[in-house]
Order: structure tokens, then sequence, then C-alpha cells
């Protein structure tokens, strides 16, 4: 909705409050839909089940170099190129 005049801080407060929700809710249907798409399509092309469900522990895998992630991000922020 556009409107003629600035918004009071309670409305934009409002208006992004209901963006940040509806991003959410969005992005979470989005990433349950399209991980069972890719399993049903992995079964469906004959792939066996256990190469499909140890191809999803990889995500769940990776969270352990998370903190290597950033580590590596703020020597290279800061500009420390030696470890």
């Amino acid at each position: 909705m556009t409107v003629d005049r600035t918004l009071t801080a309670e409305e934009r407060r409002l208006s992004q409050t209901a963006m940040r929700d509806q991003s959410v809710l969005s992005s979470l249907a989005m990433n349950c839909g399209s991980e069972t798409l890719l399993i049903l399509l992995a079964l469906s092309l004959g792939i066996p089940e256990t190469i499909v469900s140890a191809t999803g522990s990889l995500q769940l895998f990776s969270y352990t170099f998370l903190p290597l992630g950033f580590l590596l991000a703020a020597r290279i922020y800061s500009g420390v190129t030696s470890w």
C-alpha cells in the first residue's frame, strides 16, 4: 500500500515486523518443500536410500566447521594474513 504521507514510527515498526514474519515463514516453507522434492526426485531416479540419507546429513555435518569459518572471515576482514 502506498500513502502520500510519512509513516509514523509505530506504522513503520508494524510493517517491518509483518515483512520479517512473512520472510521467515516463506523461507521455512520453501526450504521444507524443496528438500522434500529433492528427496523424492532422487528416489524416483533410482538412487539408493542410503546415499540419499547420507547426502542429507552432510548439511548437518558442515555445521561442525562453522566456527572455523567465523575465524577465517574475521582474519580476512581484519587484514591479518599470517596464521
